[in-house]
């Protein structure tokens, strides 16, 4: 499907399969380039929660997720240091698979075997 819509220069589609007019089966696409949409989506989500008192630029990630990482280094990740990249994991020298969808499992697996690549830089 993506291949489809690459080569129709489609960012979104639609498919719906139907019979008697009921709706029997359907499914959306979508496709971005790598890195692009999320990092401007998680972005204004983030600021969404900010404004409205759920989440500070400060908040300690680790923490606030409720788990704890093998790195000691780590539990001082805030959510400034992931916006801008500077929490200290390097994805080119990453020994996990992160193009992977993260979820709770995932994370606690992850956090307990990571071990950042370089210290977080402070806070300006």
């Amino acid at each position: 499907m993506e291949k489809f819509m690459k080569t129709n220069g489609l960012r979104q589609a639609q498919v719906a399969i139907t019979s008697k007019g009921v709706i029997m089966a359907e499914r959306a696409y979508t496709w971005a380039e790598d890195d692009r949409v999320s990092k401007v989506f998680t972005a204004a989500a983030i600021d969404h929660l900010i404004k409205r008192g759920k989440l500070s630029i400060r908040t300690k990630v680790y923490k606030r997720i409720g788990y704890s990482a093998k790195d000691e280094r780590a539990m001082s990740i805030s959510v400034k240091h992931l916006l801008e990249h500077k929490g200290g994991y390097d994805r080119r020298e990453a020994s996990e698979d992160i193009s992977v969808d993260f979820n709770k499992e995932y994370l606690s697996k992850l956090g307990y075997r990571a071990v950042q690549d370089f210290a977080i830089r402070t806070l300006a």
